[in-house]
């Protein structure tokens, strides 16, 4: 296993393993969304692991199921809408789907926990995690 997938498979475990409050995570309620850690792959390999904003990923989503749409915001490209063309709950899980500009993503989040895990890419592969809340 390459130190990578260590890193990866460590924080999933540890997001996991949260206790967060997650009263409303159901797709009936708006959420705010906490990244802490990212993880960014190239095509061939090379991986960055680091807080999102080090990566120009944002730190905070504004997501609402109902509406089908999540705000996000960077120093670099702005504020940003981005449609969700997808909600699910299964298994005790939230999973929101989309594309934006050809970038294609997914954002999981276990309702009772409130831990999360988004990916998605287009040339360049992303892993975020953090934790989600009602506001």
């Amino acid at each position: 296993m390459n130190d990578a997938m260590r890193v990866v498979a460590a924080l999933a475990l540890g997001a996991a393993a949260s206790g967060a409050g997650a009263a409303g995570l159901d797709g009936e309620s708006r959420m705010i969304c906490a990244a802490t850690q990212a993880v960014v792959c190239q095509s061939a390999g090379d991986c960055v692991t680091g807080a999102p904003d080090a990566v120009n990923l944002p730190v905070f989503w504004h997501v609402d199921p109902k509406a089908k749409v999540v705000k996000s915001r960077t120093a670099e490209r702005g504020e940003r809408t981005s449609d969700v063309t997808t909600v699910e709950t299964e298994g005790g899980f939230l999973v929101l789907q989309g594309s934006d500009e050809g970038f294609g993503w997914s954002l999981t989040v276990n309702s009772a926990s409130g831990a999360m895990l988004m990916s998605g890419g287009q040339d360049v592969g992303y892993l975020v995690f953090g934790e989600c809340t009602t506001p």
